[in-house]
């Protein structure tokens, strides 16, 4: 199936002979190298340099991240997420470049009032998400605060069975939802986006809440909520893993709506960074160095 994929592969940029190739996989870079002659190939990279490293001790694992860094020391451009990851990829590759994810934000003309006493988390049940932290921390803050509500949802992940028990029992205000195409409209019922991860490549529940006008409180794990959240303007990034300072910053949201209006208001402007008029140009700028280098 491989050699079947490399010939079709090699026929098709034969027959396109693009200007640049993308890769938006490590998995594909070797073969592309095979066949891709002079073209310049960018990688954009939507995982984390270290991912590996963050995610996992098997030995099988970080033999293959070598054998795909390998492949990478190669490419013309890898484009990176954050400014973070991007000095992680240049201990690999010189040539880097960092564009932020193009996000979907906010259709509508409509945003949260900050009113509800509800706060809501979206992710998968996997162990990056964090979500052991995510119910420690709220076992703080509902021990303050009983009558505010954690409105969860988590999609399928690693953790998903062991997780969903866990949380059926302890209750304690926490309401596990299914996934949603309308999750725009969940964001504008709440007043609060919590993110528990212990790393994220760039985090897009962040801009999508704030473009819906709330304040993020979310640990500033490797690398994107750092990227995304101005501390104390728009949101709270907590140290990592210190549970304590991230449910006394989540109290203090709850304790002061006038902060939480505030804050929204101002994350509904800084999430426009993200919105496609301002990526693209990014990547036009990209395409065009490459074709005046090649």
């Amino acid at each position: 199936m491989s050699r079947l994929y490399e010939e079709r592969l090699g026929a098709y940029i034969l027959s396109f002979q693009p200007d640049i190739i993308a890769s938006v996989s490590e998995n594909y870079n070797k073969s592309i190298f095979k066949k891709k002659g002079n073209i310049p190939l960018i990688f954009e990279s939507h995982m984390s340099c270290r991912f590996r490293k963050f995610s996992t001790n098997s030995i099988i694992e970080h033999i293959k991240d070598y054998v795909y860094k390998k492949w990478l020391k190669q490419v013309s451009a890898i484009v990176a997420l954050t400014d973070r990851d991007a000095l992680e990829w240049k201990k690999i590759n010189p040539h880097v470049c960092v564009i932020p994810d193009m996000v979907s934000l906010n259709p509508t003309p409509t945003y949260s009032f900050c009113e509800a006493k509800s706060i809501i988390f979206v992710g998968r049940f996997s162990t990056q998400k964090g979500i052991p932290s995510l119910l420690k921390i709220w076992e703080l803050v509902n021990q303050r605060h009983p009558d505010w509500q954690l409105n969860m949802y988590a999609g399928y992940g690693d953790e998903d069975e062991k997780l969903k028990s866990h949380i059926e029992k302890m209750g304690k205000g926490i309401v596990l939802h299914e996934p949603t195409s309308d999750i725009f409209n969940k964001y504008k019922e709440n007043s609060m986006l919590l993110l528990t991860s212990k790393f994220e490549p760039f985090g897009l529940v962040m801009p999508e809440a704030m473009s819906c006008g709330l304040p993020v409180v979310a640990f500033d794990c490797p690398y994107g909520p750092a990227e995304i959240i101005t501390d104390g303007v728009d949101g709270f990034l907590i140290k990592n893993r210190d549970m304590h300072a991230f449910a006394d910053k989540v109290c203090q949201l709850i304790e002061n709506p006038q902060l939480r209006v505030e804050m929204g208001q101002r994350a509904i402007a800084s999430s426009q960074r993200f919105s496609p008029e301002k990526i693209m140009p990014m990547w036009k700028q990209l395409f065009e160095s490459m074709v005046s280098h090649s």
